[in-house]
């Protein structure tokens, strides 16, 4: 099955574009551009995963330690060392 063009020939061709455009010509700055703007969303990302890291080491490296079984079981107190969370969770799961 072959598709001829409207000029008659069967074969298949594109068609001819000038390349002294205002895009062609401004081609390598773009590119530069949007390699250093690649670079910077790239450093963005690692500086904000860097920073998400840190906190989340902090908080389990504090909170960890406070966490345990009792405090998980223990229904609210007003003494400290007797309180806990489990109305707190048995309301965020039903």
């Amino acid at each position: 099955m072959s598709s001829t063009n409207p000029h008659g020939s069967s074969s298949l061709t594109t068609p001819s574009v000038e390349l002294d455009t205002p895009f062609v010509d401004n081609f390598a700055r773009r590119k530069i551009q949007a390699g250093i703007f690649h670079g910077i969303i790239v450093l963005c990302t690692l500086a904000s995963l860097t920073v998400l890291g840190v906190l989340l080491y902090r908080v389990m490296s504090v909170g960890l330690p406070w966490l345990n079984l009792s405090f998980l079981t223990s229904f609210p107190s007003r003494v400290a060392a007797r309180a806990g969370v489990l109305s707190a969770l048995a309301g965020s799961v039903s």
